[in-house]
């Protein structure tokens, strides 16, 4: 997978909107959209549908564009997602929902741009504060339990501490251990994710654990 290391070049928004860079050179910020590439995640561990490129693995120009554009355009917004107990910030462009996010922590962070369609999730506006969530897992439905491979460890500062005592461990998530029905290959459970030898689809809901580590 390619990495672009080379330096990544200082933009801000102007007052008309557009985002230039210090040589004064303004970016079209549908075409820094499209440079990019979107990548969906396993909708199971992501919640709300959506895609995402990482900063480390983007073109430096296109990505820099839009995360400037996202900080900086006076149409975007702080909003709550779920159950978030902080805000984040939001920019809307040609029917989809842009914002940036980061995990990890120290020098292992890796920065993201996310993006999805309008109609795909509700937002709970800044004046109407944080939601309460009971404890549940803040990505998904009010009440959802924590998936697979999520555990209570207290003290844990994986994850920068954002869900408090809650940490993943890919090692106890089953969801790796997923056995097609047709051909026996074992890849990770997805109710879209087809076998990557048969194709035939993955069950609609998510076996037992006793059921996928089968022979």
């Amino acid at each position: 997978m390619t990495l672009f290391q080379f330096n990544r070049p200082r933009m801000h928004v102007d007052p008309l909107g557009q985002v230039r860079d210090e040589s004064g050179r303004v970016y079209d910020i549908g075409e820094a959209i499209r440079a990019l590439r979107w990548v969906t995640p396993l909708l199971p561990s992501s919640g709300s549908p959506h895609q995402y490129c990482v900063k480390q693995r983007s073109p430096a120009e296109p990505w820099e564009a839009v995360a400037t554009t996202i900080a900086g355009s006076k149409d975007a917004f702080l909003a709550f997602h779920r159950g978030y107990q902080r805000p984040n910030r939001y920019w809307e462009f040609e029917g989809w929902r842009f914002w940036r996010t980061s995990a990890g922590s120290g020098r292992a962070v890796t920065h993201m741009l996310n993006r999805c369609r309008l109609d795909s999730d509700q937002l709970r506006p800044l004046e109407a504060g944080p939601a309460d969530w009971a404890g549940g897992p803040p990505w998904l439905e009010y009440g959802a339990a924590w998936p697979p491979g999520w555990v209570n460890e207290p003290g844990s500062f994986r994850g920068g501490g954002r869900h408090g005592n809650m940490v993943y461990r890919r090692e106890l998530d089953y969801r790796h251990d997923y056995r097609c029905g047709r051909c026996g290959r074992r890849f990770y459970w997805d109710v879209l994710r087809p076998c990557p030898d048969c194709g035939t689809l993955a069950e609609e809901t998510l076996p037992t654990k006793e059921r996928m580590r089968r022979p």
